[in-house]
């Protein structure tokens, strides 16, 4: 799939023109069953010189076709674009942590894709979101590696018994680095850590929404997580989130 035309399609999509839109529309429609159609609706929808209408475009049509075609055997989406899609979405949310017009739709891709691919036959992604959550003084990487592990973990939200094995696993991974985290970040409250801590109290809340996990069943552990959330519920919203 060329790469311009699909950029050249979005573009149409948004335009003025009700025959433009239906045009591109069309185009689209039939595009997604092209090889190489998904990587490309990536590349545009993270490309942060694009228009901006282009990249949201490119990205609703990505986590729609991603929704739609994901599990299909048959006129789906090829093996080597789904392989491509897991190896770089992370990466490429990283790229749109600016607006949750952007990232709220790869967050979407990204849980769609683990309903059936993790952690079986996508085993990078949570590495990948452990590098990242490793170095927290890149806002994009770490902001980007929490929706990453807020999509997987909302999977196993209501899952129970061994299919809710994953979810112990992240847990028990996460869990020491995500409390140090708000400790770390409380000295510093602006609007990105405040961002910060509500991924993480939406990651923590749906985590022990059913079950509590087995690593936060000792008591130090829960006291540390109990601590440091009365922190970021006395710390005053800053200045510049205020209405």
């Amino acid at each position: 799939m060329d790469l311009s035309l699909v950029q050249q399609a979005l573009q149409y999509s948004v335009g003025n023109t009700q025959q433009d839109v239906k045009l591109a529309e069309e185009f689209l429609q039939k595009a997604k069953f092209s090889d190489g159609y998904i990587p490309s609706l990536l590349l545009i929808g993270c490309d942060e010189k694009a228009n901006i209408y282009v990249r949201l475009a490119a990205l609703v049509y990505l986590r729609s076709t991603v929704r739609e075609l994901w599990r299909k055997k048959e006129n789906g989406i090829c093996q080597q674009d789904k392989d491509t899609l897991k190896a770089s979405i992370l990466d490429g949310l990283v790229k749109c942590t600016e607006s949750i017009k952007f990232y709220k739709q790869l967050e979407d891709t990204i849980r769609y894709i683990a309903e059936t691919e993790f952690p079986d036959t996508w085993k990078n992604i949570f590495p990948d979101i452990m590098t990242k959550l490793s170095n927290p003084n890149n806002y994009d990487h770490l902001f980007g590696a929490l929706i990453g592990l807020k999509s997987l973990v909302k999977n196993h939200q209501y899952l129970q018994g061994k299919d809710r094995i994953p979810l112990e696993y992240m847990v028990g991974d996460t869990f020491s680095v995500l409390c140090d985290l708000i400790k770390s970040l409380l000295s510093t409250y602006n609007e990105q850590t405040e961002r910060i801590f509500q991924v993480i109290l939406k990651i923590f809340y749906t985590s022990i929404h059913t079950q509590i996990p087995k690593h936060l069943m000792d008591e130090e552990r829960i006291k540390a997580w109990l601590f440091n959330i009365q922190g970021i519920i006395d710390r005053p919203l800053p200045q510049d989130m205020r209405v």
